[in-house]
């Protein structure tokens, strides 16, 4: 909690931690990079 506070992120809006490896597709990085983009434009 202390490190998000350090950073001025809003713990009540939270955080995603979103681990990549050696499997994950481009295609799969776009769509994730797609969903983030449409949850945070609202």
């Amino acid at each position: 909690m202390r490190l998000l506070q350090a950073m001025s992120v809003d713990p009540v809006r939270g955080i995603a931690r979103i681990p990549f490896v050696h499997c994950t597709t481009a295609a799969e990085v776009e769509a994730l990079i797609e969903a983030l983009e449409a949850s945070l434009a609202g």
